[in-house]
């Protein structure tokens, strides 16, 4: 989909498919020799054992940041080895790539169940930012890194990165929004709400989008009067 393909501009200009998931083409070999082995548990296997790593490369990142994490680390945490951790990911970066990727992944799923159907346009909009201000304060990893390598965000959400995080960002508006807004006005709105998570992010201890009440007041008097006007619908 086109958002995942914006998520792998997010987590690192180079990333690749291969760089950014399991590397599909080792398990397949591994699954093509493994004989009388049912093929599912091997899959559940390699799956289970991705997961562990990234589970563990948040733990890693949230007890020693970006620089200091190594690979030794991560595997250490995960309980598996070196060898087994480059099986699934090339490299550390591809583990941190593949990190941010489930993270967004969550995120959608998240922001995707804050709506509710029978809301109201500032209603909506005011879950949605609440919902991704909390999801982003919930990480550990990412609130250390906020705190003691802001840099290592910074590089990922200014300049030409930020395009693609705000495009990432229009396109869930786009998806989320259309129930109230034209699909242009719904594009606009995901990319004003990017905008304004980007402006709070670096501060780790601005919790005003954790907010509701805060949160509603900011939308309806800035947010909903620069969109396109609903007729008939309450704000």
């Amino acid at each position: 989909r086109a958002a995942d393909r914006v998520v792998l501009a997010i987590a690192s200009g180079r990333v690749t498919c291969d760089t950014l998931t399991v590397r599909h083409s080792m398990r397949n070999c591994l699954i093509m020799v493994s004989g009388g082995v049912d093929n599912n548990i091997m899959t559940n296997e390699a799956d289970g054992i991705a997961t562990r790593i990234l589970d563990a490369a948040l733990e890693c990142l949230a007890r020693y940041g970006v620089a200091k994490t190594s690979a030794d680390d991560i595997a250490k945490a995960a309980g598996c080895s070196r060898a087994s951790l480059y099986r699934h990911y090339e490299n550390k970066q591809a583990i941190f790539n593949a990190v941010v990727a489930r993270e967004m992944a969550r995120l959608r799923d998240e922001l995707q169940n804050s709506v509710a159907a029978d809301a109201t346009l500032t209603q909506a909009l005011t879950a949605i930012i609440v919902t991704a201000a909390r999801h982003a304060e919930a990480i550990p990893a990412l609130q250390f890194v906020l705190s003691h390598e802001p840099e290592a965000v910074m590089g990922c959400i200014t300049f030409d990165r930020a395009d693609a995080v705000l495009a990432l960002a229009a396109e869930v508006g786009a998806r989320l929004l259309t129930p109230w807004l034209a699909t242009e006005a719904a594009y606009r709105a995901g990319e004003l709400v990017g905008r304004l998570l980007l402006t709070h992010l670096p501060d780790s201890h601005d919790r005003a989008l954790t907010d509701p009440e805060t949160v509603r007041s900011l939308v309806h008097d800035f947010v909903v009067p620069g969109l396109i006007k609903i007729p008939n619908q309450a704000r």
